[in-house]
């Protein structure tokens, strides 16, 4: 669903719930169920902009209020003069809204418990500000109490209905993996065949890797002439041979890994959760001084999630290596979109990649990453890894913006058509 409809949609739905509603005081002050709707819908949907659905549904609810009056027998403009002051009551959570986002608050339950609860104290604020000044309420300590009391309330109602949801969440998610322990068994159990012919063609490449040194000897040394034609043809009958079972190993794998999985899909929030955790433990046992922050952003349904945690994995360790020998070594992990695409940010405050370098970290077997002390060199085809995911597989691209001794950025660019499907 694209942005415009999301809004649309979430408009009229808080609309709508707006109706719901307890006339605490005269003059039309009501106490809605709106602003819990409002939250709920962009705990979920962050790509969102806050401050638009703040003012269509503001201008949306003053409208219903005013012709539901009409209905009951009131008058337009007496009825605009009641309710347009609750128009400034929704464009003020909007303005909240995208100020606790930006800031981190909607990554923790108990931060929107005290975001809810403020915006809905200044939201009613405002309101009865704007209905004190133009003589339809007068406020009292005993009004302000109440609307602390109502703004408590909803904001527990929010917390409450988002720990229920995340908790069905994670019964759906605790059934769903004990069918993919089921197939990870068989996964496995194919596995361990594929790697029985692996070892099996081990012994054909020794064979063969002895029968060519045997006829390289005969050739340097010009002996047995009349057996040269013969070995040579049974060398390349081995590896033939060697080739064809290899070619079954890959199909068989092919086979195997797409057990049960190749229909499957996961949201990204999910496969962050995953790529998150897996980053946390590993700076724990590296007993790095770091940690990991991660921007959610929008959530979107993928069939790609294995390229994305491949992606994501490759260059976060990368990180993790950068910010090994640093002090409050510290990576974020951004997600951003726009219209068109889905953007990825990677940054850490670590070691950085020198200039004359940077040009070469995407070629397969390039590293920096030495052990001076065994001579270990690592494989140096992570960050290829990543490259040819990104740009071949899912036909986006990814940059590197580097600076020696402060860190270094990964910015991934993939289009929505290449990640998201349908629900």
């Amino acid at each position: 669903m694209g942005k415009i409809k999301k809004h649309i949609l979430s408009i009229m739905i808080i609309s709508i719930t707006s109706q719901m509603y307890l006339m605490l005081f005269t003059n039309g002050f009501a106490v809605s169920a709106g602003i819990i709707t409002f939250f709920i819908i962009y705990y979920f949907y962050r790509d969102l902009n806050s401050i638009i659905t703040g003012v269509f549904s503001g201008i949306l609810v003053c409208l219903l209020r005013v012709l539901v009056s009409m209905v009951y027998g009131g008058n337009f403009l007496p009825g605009l003069i009641s309710h347009f002051p609750e128009t400034f009551f929704y464009i003020v959570i909007g303005v909240s809204l995208s100020f606790f986002m930006k800031k981190g608050f909607f990554d923790n339950l108990g931060k929107v418990f005290l975001a809810a609860f403020i915006t809905d104290i200044l939201a009613n604020g405002t309101e009865m500000f704007i209905r004190n000044k133009i003589g339809i309420i007068i406020l009292d300590y005993n009004i302000m109490g109440t609307l602390t009391l109502v703004a408590l309330s909803r904001a527990f109602i929010v917390w409450i209905i988002l720990n229920a949801l995340k908790y069905y969440r994670l019964l759906l998610v605790n059934k769903e993996n004990a069918e993919k322990y089921k197939k990870f068994l068989m996964i496995s159990s194919g596995l361990k065949t594929e790697i029985y012919l692996m070892e099996k063609n081990m012994d054909y490449i020794e064979k063969v890797m002895a029968e060519a040194y045997n006829l390289y000897e005969k050739i340097s040394s010009n002996e047995e002439k009349d057996t040269w034609k013969e070995n040579a043809i049974n060398i390349a009958k081995n590896i033939h041979e060697i080739k064809k079972d290899y070619s079954l190993v890959l199909h068989g794998l092919k086979d195997v890994t797409e057990i049960g999985i190749s229909e499957e899909n996961m949201y990204y929030h999910d496969i962050t959760n995953i790529i998150e955790d897996g980053i946390k433990k590993l700076i724990k046992g590296e007993n790095i001084d770091g940690k990991i922050e991660t921007q959610l952003g929008e959530n979107f349904l993928t069939s790609s999630h294995f390229y994305l945690i491949s992606i994501f994995r490759n260059l976060l360790v990368n990180s993790v290596d950068a910010i090994a020998n640093r002090k409050n070594g510290k990576i974020q992990f951004i997600h951003e979109s726009n219209e068109n695409n889905h953007i990825f940010k990677i940054i850490d405050n670590g070691t950085g990649i020198s200039e004359k370098d940077l040009e070469y970290i995407f070629s397969p077997g390039f590293s920096t990453k030495i052990d001076y002390n065994t001579g270990n060199i690592n494989r140096g085809l992570g960050l290829s890894i990543a490259q040819d995911i990104a740009e071949n597989k899912l036909n986006g691209s990814i940059k590197v913006f580097s600076e020696l001794n402060t860190g270094t950025m990964f910015k991934i660019e993939i289009p929505r058509t290449s990640l998201e499907v349908k629900e």
